[in-house]
């Protein structure tokens, strides 16, 4: 139940969507951060089985919400434009289906250099097409959306792509 100006408990919104939530630490151009959570959809089913933090960046709304804790919880729209990347600790187990895609996947052992000069080194995975094996083929890649997926050990990075300085192959 929730209640609307203090008044009589009412009913939740028919329009609720449930969701998965996800505590991220958003980075934005500039330099500010904010930590919060997000939702995620889990009956959205997509490509890679229930919908991802890259899915729900890379998705066509220009914002999402985000819930933060401070001396008071409120609920932001943050502008995905302005984010620079999005880091997950805790993220979702992945799916069967990211984990088979993941297995016949390439995988690029990565520096990223981010805009501000921040570098963060792990890897991608890739399903790219015959013939296309090169980090640059997934990072230009039309079936990718402006944020790109990036493990680094314990972490997710969901990048975008327009704030990557350059990025180069570990030990290249």
């Amino acid at each position: 139940m929730s209640s609307v100006n203090g008044g009589d408990a009412q009913p939740a919104s028919i329009y609720r969507v449930d969701t998965q939530v996800v505590n991220v630490r958003i980075s934005f151009g500039g330099g500010a951060f904010a930590q919060g959570d997000m939702f995620l959809r889990p009956s959205l089913v997509t490509d890679s089985g229930v919908e991802s933090i890259a899915d729900r960046m890379n998705d066509r709304d220009a914002f999402f919400p985000l819930r933060v804790r401070g001396e008071r919880e409120e609920t932001r729209l943050i502008g995905k434009a302005q984010v620079r990347f999005v880091e997950a600790s805790d993220q979702p187990a992945p799916s069967d289906v990211v984990e088979a895609a993941r297995a016949e996947s390439t995988a690029f052992e990565l520096a990223i250099e981010i805009d501000d000069g921040e570098v963060l080194t792990g890897a991608f995975y890739a399903l790219l097409p015959r013939g296309k094996r090169r980090a640059l083929d997934y990072v230009n890649g039309p079936h990718a959306g402006p944020f790109v997926p990036f493990f680094a050990l314990d972490k997710l990075y969901v990048i975008h792509r327009a704030f990557i300085r350059h990025l180069r192959e570990r030990g290249a």
